[in-house]
């Protein structure tokens, strides 16, 4: 279940994440639970980045996403959506027009992320915390790349 849909029935996300435990469903995919970490991850990622690229200006876009990617996303992926994020890296802007598309400088955003950096990571952190005895989270399902409809058909 999304975790919206769970709300009404639970108060907070400790109960839901404890809910999911107890019925054996915190790892299943489209539990609330498995969701809930997918969210953790993610904004384990945009702290990671906004930290990156705040601590040092000269880094590269792509190099500030590919390491807080692997440091965050790539552990619930399977090796054929890391090689995905791999090659999807190279599509990213330079970190000027990435910049400008925010209608930010280097040093707005700097500042902008030592303010949010230390907050994501405060969600993170009580995120994890809910997960203390809870089964390990599993990687992604998707273990192949679907056929094209042209290939089907080929293949007969």
């Amino acid at each position: 279940a999304s975790i919206a849909a769970a709300a009404p029935a639970h108060p907070t996300l400790a109960s839901m994440v404890a809910a999911d435990v107890a019925a054996g469903v915190a790892a299943t995919r489209g539990s609330s639970a498995r969701n809930l970490h997918r969210v953790g991850l993610a904004l384990s990622f945009l702290a990671d980045l906004l930290a990156r690229l705040a601590a040092d200006p000269g880094l590269p876009l792509r190099a500030a996403a590919g390491a807080a990617y692997a440091g965050s996303l790539a552990t619930c992926h399977t090796g054929l959506l890391r090689a995905g994020v791999r090659a999807a890296l190279y599509l990213l802007p330079d970190r000027a027009a990435f910049m400008a598309s925010l209608g930010e400088t280097d040093a707005s955003a700097s500042e902008a992320a030592g303010r949010l950096v230390p907050a994501l990571r405060g969600v993170v952190a009580r995120v994890e915390a809910l997960y203390s005895g809870a089964p390990a989270m599993p990687v992604s399902e998707v273990k192949w790349i679907p056929k094209s409809k042209k290939e089907e058909a080929a293949a007969g």
